[in-house]
């Protein structure tokens, strides 16, 4: 049996594949006195050339599903779903779970050192307050309207953390002191590219509402090995926050949704 082929390959994310058979038996039926290959290649590249070509994202396996997401249509590269139906102007409180961080495969280093983990997710954690601050109440508990925000940080490429000597200690979540030794004292350094894959869930029946995957690029590293200083890994924070704020502005029909994030 042959294989089906979608707009990324064999068996790909869109069901809209076409089975190459039954184009090939048209082809023939129709058109006898034209080489069959030469039509069945101006078939394919006319079919393909219809949709535009979005690159694919290297999901990570942080959301619970990813065959729902589809191009998102105003041509950032990004992927989204959103469940039909929804009336979203009930949910005016939020809960935000601490950021997962999930390097990439190709990263040059696959340890993240718990000093850069805790700055990272403390910087995301304060991006979203702020860009939440004055529309949405930043909860703790479930209940009616109170929606759940999942979020992690992914395909980022890390740089061997420099080697330092222990200077000072350092106090972290939940009281846990842990000095600065020469296993945790080097920060790593991000490359200048990352993604992050949300998913926002209704807190009583768990089910998914909203999912949303994108890479951001830059030229600059995003994280810096200044102990005192995220680097620009800050300005993609508050442009997702900024994101996140305008989309659950537009859904619940509080303003007009500004198309020029950037």
């Amino acid at each position: 049996m042959r294989p089906r082929y979608g707009l990324y390959g064999v068996d790909g994310i869109y069901s809209s594949t076409f089975d190459l058979e039954k184009i090939e038996d048209t082809v023939i039926h129709t058109f006898p006195q034209i080489h069959r290959l030469s039509m069945l290649l101006c078939v394919i590249v006319s079919l393909s050339g219809c949709t535009p070509k979005i690159e694919p994202l290297n999901f990570s396996g942080f959301l619970t599903d990813y065959t729902s997401l589809r191009p998102s249509p105003d041509d950032s590269g990004a992927w989204s779903y959103r469940k039909p139906g929804v009336n979203f102007k009930g949910y005016d409180h939020i809960i935000l779970d601490p950021l997962v961080i999930w390097p990439s495969q190709h990263s040059e280093y696959g340890g993240l050192d718990a000093l850069t983990a805790w700055k990272l997710a403390l910087g995301f954690q304060d991006s979203m307050s702020r860009a939440l601050a004055g529309g949405y109440v930043i909860v703790k508990d479930p209940g009616p309207g109170v929606l759940r925000l999942r979020a992690a940080l992914t395909d980022v490429l890390l740089e061997r953390p420099v080697v330092s000597t222990p200077d000072h200690i350092l106090p972290l979540a939940n009281d846990l002191l842990i000095q600065a030794s020469e296993k945790i004292s080097g920060m790593n350094a991000l490359e200048g590219e990352a993604a992050i894959e949300v998913e926002i869930l209704d807190t009583q029946s768990q089910e998914r509402l909203v999912a949303y995957v994108e890479k951001r690029m830059s030229s600059e590293v995003l994280l810096t090995r200044d102990k005192d200083s995220l680097g620009p890994v800050l300005e993609i924070f508050d442009y997702w926050g900024k994101k996140l704020r305008q989309r659950l502005d537009e859904e619940r029909g509080l303003r007009e949704y500004r198309k020029d994030i950037q």
